[in-house]
Parts: C-alpha cells; sequence; structure tokens
C-alpha cells in the first residue's frame, strides 16, 4: 500500500495560496496523491454482526445500499461461543449471483465442539449489479447445554 507523503507545512496557511488565488504546488500534489490513495483503498459496503446463536440461519442478505456490478471482498469469522454438551456442527454458506447464475461458497462444518474453533475465511467475488450478497448458516446441537456461535461477515467493493 502507497504511504502518503508528509503535509507540506513548511508555510504558515496563507502562503499555502498563491497570487491567483490557487492552492500552490506542493499543496496540488499532496490533495492529489491522497485523492488517488483513497481512490484505490477497498470500501466497507456492509457488516452482519450476530452473537449468542443458537439456531441455524435462512440465506439473509447482507445489509447494504444496492450494489454495483464489480469485484468484492467477502470476509467472515465464526466461532463456537457455547460447546455443546455432546456434540456440534456448525456451517457457514456465502451466496452471490454472477452473469445471472447464483454462486455459493460453503465452508468446512466446524465439528470440534470447543469454545477454541475459529473459522476464518476472505475470499474475492465478482457480483451483478443490484443483487445482494447473502449468508447462511446451518446447525446442529446435541446435548445440554445448546451450542451457542457468532458469526461475523464484511463485504468490501474493491477498486
Amino acid at each position: 500500500m502507497k504511504v502518503l507523503a508528509p503535509v507540506p507545512l513548511r508555510h504558515t496557511v496563507s502562503d499555502q495560496v498563491n497570487k491567483t488565488g490557487l492552492v500552490t504546488r506542493p499543496w496540488q500534489q499532496f490533495l492529489m496523491e491522497m485523492r488517488d490513495i483513497l481512490n484505490a483503498t477497498p470500501g466497507k459496503e456492509g457488516a452482519v454482526a450476530l452473537t449468542a446463536q443458537g439456531a441455524s440461519i435462512v440465506a439473509t442478505a447482507v445489509p447494504t445500499s444496492t450494489l454495483a456490478a464489480g469485484l468484492y471482498r467477502i470476509n467472515y469469522v465464526a466461532r463456537i461461543s457455547t460447546a455443546a454438551g455432546t456434540s456440534s456442527s456448525l456451517t457457514v454458506t456465502l451466496g452471490w449471483t454472477v452473469g445471472g447464475v447464483a454462486c455459493a461458497f460453503v465452508g468446512d462444518a466446524m465439528v470440534g465442539n470447543t469454545t477454541a474453533e475459529v473459522q476464518v475465511n476472505s475470499f474475492l467475488v465478482r457480483i451483478d449489479a443490484g443483487t445482494t450478497i447473502t449468508y447462511a448458516t446451518a446447525y446442529v446441537s446435541v446435548g445440554a447445554p445448546s451450542m451457542t456461535y457468532t458469526l461475523d461477515v464484511t463485504l468490501e467493493l474493491l477498486p
């Protein structure tokens, strides 16, 4: 990632505007560089932060404004927060549409049944304009107490 040059503060603020009323060249360069860096930074488009979940979740859209067609990064982390008395399983599914075709990513089933069990993933998808990115979980818990889990999903538009 490109690092922004230091702010050109060699002169007082009144010296930063030249006789034509325009910002001086060092400030122009600094501001254009800042614009370029910001334009190259992924923009967060949506996020979900769920805690104390104790059931399956049907396919649910990540809350966003209307998405433009393009390349997106989907990040998620799922964690068992309470282990089940006997056994448990949690599977995360993410869905999107590209070229009019519904696509899905299905994570490995989390079957370790410990609170140290975490699944983290990040991947790129290209989506059609106006479609949604969805998340879902498949949950099984045997014995008391019941398994609970957390799920965080973020969606970033890439430049």
